[in-house]
């Protein structure tokens, strides 16, 4: 019987590039974010949002492999936020679906994740595949630090970095009190210096066999001072944060 297996992230984790390495195992099925087209920005207008089990048995029931993977944005003003969930609550209702498999990627340097959240939300470029050039638009990009959206939300810059820090503590601790075991993927460690890492610990994690597999994604290698105009603008903020350490980390 197909098991389901949720893997938490924020995105801008490289979540798809170890995604698709997994898909490539013949255990596994990679379906990547069901939920995103509930989130109100893709959600059309009267259209009713389905249940957290009616999604999962919706992929579940398309999987012909051994696992099901599929990913979970886990700020409450993500994913979580179609069903008015905290970590704890979208846990328990997972675990009433069968979902006793978890796998959290965190990233370190969430200075990074949120600069390349706002050059891809700009040039609309999320990815790089076989080789091609991510273009943008040079210098061009001034980021406001006082109001930057992630999927429901508003926050400066240097709030986004305390409420990631404070999210992912909560899941954490979600899983402590609901003694759930999960798989731990550091970015830095597991998926930049080369994401099959990740692929082998998730595998590991689920007793699968690894086999070969081709790593189609690449980096998107950004160079803030050139791609953000006002870069020096957003180093001076973060300057005078407890999270000055992530302009060199």
């Amino acid at each position: 019987m197909t098991k389901l297996v949720a893997v938490w992230h924020i995105g801008r984790v490289g979540s798809t590039v170890v995604g698709d390495c997994l898909n490539q195992n013949k255990c596994i099925s990679w379906h990547n974010e069901i939920f995103n087209d509930y989130m109100p920005s893709r959600r059309r207008r009267g259209e009713s949002i389905a249940t957290v089990g009616s999604v999962l048995q919706k992929h579940k029931s398309k999987c012909d492999k051994d696992y099901c993977i599929f990913d979970i944005k886990y700020l409450s003003c993500q994913h979580l936020s179609i069903y008015g969930a905290s970590q704890m609550q979208m846990l328990k209702m997972l675990r009433e679906d069968r979902v006793y498999d978890h796998v959290i990627i965190h990233r370190n340097n969430s200075l990074k994740r949120m600069l390349s959240h706002c050059i891809a939300m700009e040039t609309k470029v999320y990815h790089r595949k076989d080789g091609t050039l991510l273009e943008t638009n040079t210098n061009k990009l001034i980021i406001n630090i006082q109001s930057i959206k992630v999927g429901t939300a508003w926050n400066s810059l240097v709030d986004w970095l305390e409420i990631i820090e404070l999210e992912e503590s909560k899941l954490k601790q979600a899983m402590k009190e609901m003694s759930q075991g999960y798989e731990y993927i550091v970015y830095e460690k597991d998926i930049e210096r080369g994401p099959v890492t990740a692929y082998r610990k998730i595998c590991r994690h689920l007793s699968v066999e690894y086999g070969e597999v081709e790593v189609s994604y690449q980096k998107n290698n950004h160079s803030y001072g050139e791609c953000i105009k006002n870069y020096r603008e957003v180093e001076e903020e973060i300057m005078k944060s407890r999270f000055k350490w992530m302009l060199e980390g």
